[in-house]
């Protein structure tokens, strides 16, 4: 979902969710968390608006946000050759940000090298379809984030169903959110482990009917005649295997995702 990459919007969220693209607020010890919202959906998909919604609702937070200017999946890590142009542009709901001509992870070239951003973490999604098993391989979603733990900045995506809905969308947003205030300290203090990126995945059930979050590997293949996209949700496997099996039984999956994945048969 890349061939024109957006990157970054200027937020600065303080306290009751206020923005001000002039200011940096302090957290708590004087101490401001920075986060690069990115997607490969296209800087104006619902997903990656919502996302940054989202995460103005924590206390104090300062924001820059990167995304395809339109929606560019399926190129996985792969960059563009050469020199990457961008433009500014603004997400669904007005939040501006640069709109990048190149595939989804330029978006971390373009922010770190061009436009001097330092984040903590970087943050991708929320993606339309869910990105389980091989399908990581090709994502570029995951391409994002990956470059990111390869560039030595922390990342975690975010991804649901084929089509925007948005309690659904929301879970998962919401699982980004809590894990940025679980590891906040250890994202300020660069101690976090930067061997993956961390990947949440929601299955495409109703909020109520969905299973608590389970933390499996990615799936090695992709079960033959299995819509990895639908799910039952009849929770009838409460110890899922895999993120495939996680999802099609209605469970949330938090996944690990290296930076080369050389051991997936690429989806598709």
């Amino acid at each position: 979902m890349w061939g024109v990459v957006a990157a970054a919007a200027l937020l600065a969220a303080g306290c009751g969710g206020d923005s001000d693209a002039d200011a940096e607020p302090d957290g708590p010890g004087g101490e401001t968390l920075r986060i690069l919202v990115a997607n490969d959906d296209g800087i104006d998909h619902p997903g990656m608006d919502l996302m940054v919604r989202r995460l103005l609702e924590l206390p104090v937070f300062f924001f820059k946000e990167a995304a395809p200017a339109e929606n560019k999946s399926g190129s996985g890590k792969e960059t563009t050759p050469g020199t990457v142009e961008y433009s500014d542009g603004e997400t669904a709901s007005g939040f501006e940000g640069t709109a990048v001509d190149g595939l989804p992870a330029d978006v971390i070239g373009v922010a770190l090298d061009e436009l001097g951003l330092e984040p903590h973490v970087v943050v991708a999604g929320v993606n339309d379809a869910q990105n389980i098993g091989p399908v990581a391989v090709v994502s570029g979603t995951l391409g994002i984030v990956r470059l990111a733990v390869e560039r030595g900045i922390p990342a975690v995506a975010a991804s649901a169903g084929l089509e925007f809905n948005e309690d659904e969308f929301g879970v998962a947003a919401d699982l980004v959110a809590d894990w940025i205030e679980e590891h906040r300290e250890e994202l300020l203090e660069g101690t976090l482990d930067l061997d993956a990126a961390v990947s949440f995945n929601v299955p495409t059930c109703d909020r109520e009917a969905m299973g608590d979050l389970v933390e499996v590997p990615l799936a090695e293949e992709l079960p033959e005649g299995t819509n990895i996209f639908k799910s039952n949700c009849d929770l009838a496997n409460p110890d899922p295997k895999d993120d495939i099996e996680a999802l099609t039984s209605g469970y949330p999956a938090m996944t690990e995702v290296p930076v080369e994945l050389d051991e997936l048969e690429p989806a598709g």
